[in-house]
Order: C-alpha cells, then sequence, then structure tokens
C-alpha cells in the first residue's frame, strides 16, 4: 500500500535510529522493483543487511524522499532520473559486500 512522503520519510528515519547508523552509511534509493534490484545491484543479503523497502504515490513522490535523504541527510543514493514505474523507495545500511 502506498504512503505519503512524510510517511515514508519518517519510516526511514525510525530505521535508521533503531539501527544506530551515521546517515553516510546508508543508500537510498527507488525502482520499480526492489527486491531484485537490492540483491543483484547492490549486493543486499536478506536476513543479513539492514534495510526497508516503501511504495510512494508517484515515481516524483518517490524521487523527492531519495533527494531529501540525500540533500538534507547526506545518505548515499541516487535520483537524478527515474524511469516509469520506480514507485518503490528503498534504503539499506552499506557494509563492506554491498554496493552502492
Amino acid at each position: 500500500m502506498a504512503k505519503s512522503k512524510t510517511e515514508i520519510i519518517h519510516d526511514i528515519e525510525h530505521l535508521i535510529a533503531r539501527n544506530g547508523a551515521k546517515w553516510g552509511e546508508w543508500y537510498v534509493g527507488m525502482c520499480a522493483d526492489p527486491k531484485s534490484t537490492l540483491v543483484s545491484r547492490h549486493n543486499f543479503k536478506q536476513g543479513t543487511d539492514v534495510g526497508a523497502i516503501r511504495t510512494a504515490n508517484t515515481e516524483i513522490q518517490a524521487q523527492e524522499v531519495v533527494e531529501f535523504f540525500m540533500r538534507t541527510r547526506g545518505t548515499k543514493g541516487h535520483a537524478a532520473s527515474f524511469n516509469a514505474g520506480d514507485i518503490y523507495v528503498y534504503a539499506y545500511r552499506m557494509s563492506r559486500h554491498t554496493k552502492p
């Protein structure tokens, strides 16, 4: 179920606060297929790595969330452009084996 931009930001901020990392140790991105993207592009390991996926209402809203975290919190990410269907916002704590 889609969440508002504010709800997604709150959820991700809460995730980061609960897991005690610095903002710069996190990656926030957007895509159309988050599970595949996390595993194949970022080498995210489910069950081991910490992360979350949220559904935005639109691609623009997802982009605004990613840009918010990159600009105001200093997370890693990429929001310069998006494709149709990129409504999923994902965040994960980077580690030695993950690829931003």
